[in-house]
């Protein structure tokens, strides 16, 4: 069909070749199978058909995930891929660096598993001693009150012991050596 024909039929030619932007060529199909968001879902796709497979291989055990770790919510960071070339050389005897990377990796993982657990232990001891100090501290408390108030009697009885019995008896007041009952004591001078 000749231009002007399909021009006349409301066509558009269609050129192969997409229009120029201000970041050169760019393609519509080829910007959406290169995006993220594509990615995410071929990683899911191959995920489910990886542990559909593990699956029927009884290797329920052995699923993948293909979330990255702060997606699923782990702290610990992620190992690289070492790649069948740096195997190669560790099988070898050599070092590898990627290797050492992952290994040094691996030990930082531990350490914060270890240390995750130191405190969670700590923090379980507090959620179980603060109850009990809490118990020891209004324990602590009344025993002051009881203090003050016989205190204030002793110097009631300090008053009333000048006048009645004059310097030769002291009346005082506190709480016995173990530390639980009140007293009263009365001395001779």
């Amino acid at each position: 069909m000749p231009p002007l024909e399909a021009e006349r039929q409301g066509y558009e030619r269609v050129n192969k070749y997409p229009k120029s932007t201000k970041f050169g060529r760019q393609n519509p199909i080829t910007a959406r199978w290169n995006s993220d968001e594509q990615l995410v879902v071929w990683r899911e796709n191959w995920a489910q058909t990886t542990n559909k497979y593990l699956d029927e291989a009884n290797r329920s055990d052995a699923h993948i995930d293909h979330r990255s770790h702060a997606a699923r919510g782990i702290d610990e960071q992620p190992t690289i891929h070492e790649g069948y070339v740096a195997q190669a050389m560790e099988s070898r005897g050599l070092i590898a660096d990627r290797c050492e990377i992952n290994r040094q990796i691996k030990a930082d993982n531990a350490l914060l598993r270890e240390l995750k657990a130191a405190f969670a232990k700590i923090s379980q001891a507090v959620k179980n001693t603060v109850p009990t100090l809490a118990k020891a501290m209004e324990s602590l408390r009344e025993k002051v009150i009881a203090i003050y108030n016989f205190m204030t009697i002793d110097n009631r009885f300090s008053g009333f012991n000048n006048i009645c019995f004059g310097p030769a008896v002291t009346i005082s007041a506190g709480i016995d050596q173990k530390g639980k009952t009140p007293t009263v004591r009365y001395t001779l001078q």
